[in-house]
């Protein structure tokens, strides 16, 4: 009895099985798709999801490019900062060479190499050398304390050269240098006397401290700067200049004095 209850049972569902398959392959192509069209669309929370197409990313920058490293190993740290800073290429410059000696042949001591128009002021090496970096055209000279006074090599101007580099050289006088014994400061009208020294030839000739010397040698020095002036108003010890006083008239006699040396 048991076992034809289980016969029965399988014969149950092969013949459900044969059913099904046949059903299916007997539907025709017009009639599934009438079926799908009459399922209706699916609940929300059984829709496919749409997920977007992945997008390829973009190759990250090298922080680095190949010109900036050539850059920096290029660039001192101070010129490159300037360049990141600015934009801007690095500047031209001129190398001169300065070699300052005496007309007698010996080395000055404690002398400058100086341009007015440059403001430079570098003293004098050992070896009578400066070395000086410019970025313009300039006037060079140089000069040596002498006492009171100083003495001045002649002015050479130098022609600035791209990328290029020279050499000078200034000779300063071995003689003694001496002058007209006062102190003095470029104002408006000439150059103010500040102060008289005694034993001098400003003393002789009776000149006080806010007297304004406004000619030196026929020529006026409004317009001089203070090297130009000392350099027209001392010179070699025993030489002559004459001079005149703001006040005096174009007819009246220069005042003439003598160097003399002050230590």
């Amino acid at each position: 009895m048991q076992k034809q209850k289980h016969l029965l049972w399988v014969s149950f569902f092969l013949s459900a099985a044969l059913y099904f398959f046949s059903t299916e392959e007997s539907i025709s192509e017009p009639e599934r798709a009438t079926q799908e069209q009459n399922k209706g669309p699916l609940p929300p929370e059984l829709e496919p999801i749409e997920r977007p197409a992945l997008q390829e990313k973009e190759p990250l920058r090298s922080l680095r490019q190949p010109q900036e490293v050539a850059i920096r190993a290029e660039l001192s740290r101070k010129q490159l900062d300037t360049a990141l800073d600015t934009g801007a290429e690095e500047e031209p410059t001129f190398q001169l060479f300065v070699f300052v000696d005496t007309v007698d042949g010996s080395i000055p001591k404690g002398g400058m190499v100086l341009s007015q128009l440059c403001n430079i002021v570098r003293p004098i090496g050992d070896d009578g050398y400066v070395e000086l970096t410019l970025t313009e055209s300039c006037d060079i000279f140089a000069s040596r304390q002498d006492g009171l006074f100083m003495a001045f090599s002649e002015e050479r101007w130098i022609e600035f050269q791209p990328n290029e580099t020279e050499e000078v050289e200034l000779l300063l006088p071995a003689e003694r240098i001496g002058g007209l014994g006062v102190q003095i400061s470029k104002v408006e009208d000439g150059f103010l006397i500040n102060r008289v020294f005694e034993e001098t030839p400003a003393e002789q000739l009776g000149l006080q401290a806010g007297s304004i010397i406004t000619e030196v040698n026929g020529a006026e020095v409004y317009d001089l700067s203070l090297y130009d002036f000392l350099q027209v108003m001392t010179g070699s010890v025993g030489s002559e200049a004459e001079f005149k006083l703001l006040g005096d008239s174009e007819q009246s006699t220069p005042r003439i004095f003598t160097r003399r040396e002050l230590n």
